[in-house]
């Protein structure tokens, strides 16, 4: 069979079981789970891919989910990626009512096309005349949000080590061997964005900071003097960060966020503040300079009001760069599927942990319209099903046909 004959034919499977697809993608989006607790989309996942009989089937990451297929001749190992766990989003009208989870970020769309990727490729029969072998990986926690309860008892029980679904199933080396990744991910049209699809070229990579300012107690009326303010110290601090932040170049995606903690001390002068920062920007360098400027303007401020201090860095997500080699195939299987160029949409100050894989493997991720509202809001609708849960499978499972023919 020709690589135009086996693409047609994944497309013409897929489009025979278009209900099915819809009627997955259903399912998993009515089911929406927070971070380390998608047991509903995780045995759902399994059980769907448990059913086309892969060479390699487990659990991971408590609710992840990786499964292998191989098809036969050595060859490339192609992987394809979904996030599996929704946001907190309480008072969008599909939410959960007992847990406030909502699919108001379209990882539902994702676990659709990773169960709909692997029946094109077992169901059409093009698998035969492929070499090599696909892995298929269901991410949890993508969207944080872990509490500390459960994250501690995952670590005690599991031995889990990060809060990031993809960054323990690195730990855990499930993306060892692969050659290219494949991921996708849902885009608001509107009256700016009109296009079908389009590829994301990349977002920022970020981390947290938690600065302790430890002042002096005293009474603030009777006699000021003999304390030392650890409330104006933070205050002090986010006024210099607010400096710094004006010089960063905006070609840089740079950006420095921060709060304070709530102070109770109503009478008395407060001596003990926690000031919460977040960094991000575009490269590892670039962050690693901000954060050294961060510290020092905390640094800084501390130290001009006399008031000590302790911090702690706590790793986030790194920078997603998509590759264009592999990114020119998978735009070409996608334009060819909806007649119509795909843009590249800019990098973006959002961030992912498909960043921190993406520093391992060769990824690509192009964005799937047919939903209106804002991401991450009560205002995020499903308008295109047929959009949202066919156009991923085809012009997936088309790029694997390429890279493994």
């Amino acid at each position: 069979m020709q690589k135009q004959q086996m693409k047609e034919a994944a497309v013409q499977y897929i489009d025979a079981h278009k209900e099915e697809y819809i009627a997955l993608g259903r399912t998993f989006y009515h089911h929406p789970e927070l971070a380390f607790q998608e047991d509903f989309t995780a045995q759902h996942l399994f059980d769907s891919l448990h059913a086309l009989h892969p060479t390699q089937l487990n659990r991971v990451a408590h609710t992840g989910v990786a499964a292998t297929f191989q098809l036969g001749q050595t060859g490339p190992h192609v992987g394809v990626i979904a996030e599996i766990d929704a946001t907190y989003i309480p008072n969008h009208p599909d939410a959960n009512p007992s847990t406030g989870a909502a699919h108001t970020c379209g990882h539902h769309i994702q676990t659709t096309a990773l169960v709909g990727v692997a029946r094109a490729l077992t169901g059409s029969g093009i698998a035969e005349h492929l070499q090599g072998s696909v892995s298929f990986f269901g991410c949890p926690a993508e969207e944080g949000g872990v509490s500390d309860a459960l994250f501690e008892k995952l670590h005690d029980t599991e031995g889990l080590e990060s809060r990031s679904g993809k960054q323990e199933m690195i730990r855990l080396g499930c993306f060892d061997g692969l050659t290219a990744l494949l991921s996708t991910h849902a885009l608001i049209n509107d009256e700016k964005v009109t296009e079908p699809a389009l590829l994301s070229a990349g977002c920022n990579g970020f981390n947290r900071w938690i600065f302790h300012l430890y002042g002096k107690n005293a009474h603030a009326a009777m006699d000021p003097s003999k304390g030392i303010n650890a409330f104006n110290g933070a205050m002090l601090a986010m006024y210099a960060l607010k400096c710094v932040r004006e010089s960063l170049p905006l070609d840089d995606y740079s950006y420095i966020s921060d709060s304070l903690d709530p102070v109770e001390h109503t009478s008395g002068i407060p001596d003990h503040v926690v000031l919460r920062v977040t960094t991000k920007s575009k490269t590892p360098e670039i962050l690693e300079e901000i954060d050294r400027k961060v510290v020092c303007a905390v640094e800084g401020a501390a130290m001009s009001l006399g008031c000590k201090l302790e911090y702690e860095k706590i790793p986030g997500y790194q920078s997603f760069i998509a590759d264009m080699p592999l990114s020119q195939i998978y735009m070409k299987n996608c334009e060819e599927l909806t007649h119509r160029p795909v843009p590249i949409r800019p990098h973006g100050y959002y961030s992912n942990d498909l960043g921190n894989v993406s520093k391992l493997v060769p990824t690509s991720q192009i964005v799937v319209g047919g939903c209106s509202g804002a991401l991450h809001s009560d205002r995020f609708r499903i308008d295109n099903e047929e959009m949202l849960y066919l156009l991923p499978s085809k012009m997936m499972i088309c790029t694997i046909i390429d890279l493994l023919s």
